[in-house]
């Protein structure tokens, strides 16, 4: 449910990899936000390496990384992400933004995260929060659970 882009971690919904989304012409909470989800840990499966090449050979090894929700949550509110400020974000960003990537001020884009906006690629238009997986780490937000 979080997707590896290299050292960046996408913060997902079980749906994709969503703060928000557009589902039946109406916009719905991602995993994050959304009270009714009962996931409190996600688990990322990141640095996948397989036998050969392809992944019918098998894995030769991976590394898994569980992701705090509440911690997260937490966390974001401290720095001035709260729901309310990100749903400020949401709707702002969907009026006046293209697709792609949208620096915000209470992270550093290059260490730390940023949003994207998938408004051109995907029916849903989901608004991604990418927060890499270093950083989660480092704050405690997420643990690495395997190796």
């Amino acid at each position: 449910c979080f997707a590896d882009l290299g050292n960046d971690v996408i913060c997902v919904d079980k749906q994709k990899d969503k703060i928000s989304y557009l589902k039946n012409a109406s916009w719905r909470t991602g995993w994050l936000f959304d009270k009714n989800k009962l996931t409190q840990i996600y688990f990322l499966i990141t640095g996948i390496h397989v036998n050969g090449d392809n992944l019918n050979k098998g894995i030769k090894s991976a590394q898994i990384t569980g992701v705090y929700r509440k911690r997260l949550w937490h966390f974001l509110q401290s720095v001035g992400l709260g729901r309310e400020k990100i749903n400020a974000m949401e709707k702002s960003i969907r009026n006046n933004t293209g697709h792609g990537k949208i620096v915000i001020p209470q992270l550093d884009p290059r260490t730390e995260g940023y949003m994207y906006y998938s408004k051109e690629n995907k029916a849903e238009q989901p608004i991604n929060l990418v927060l890499k997986l270093d950083f989660l780490i480092d704050k405690k937000l997420a643990r690495v659970i395997y190796p």
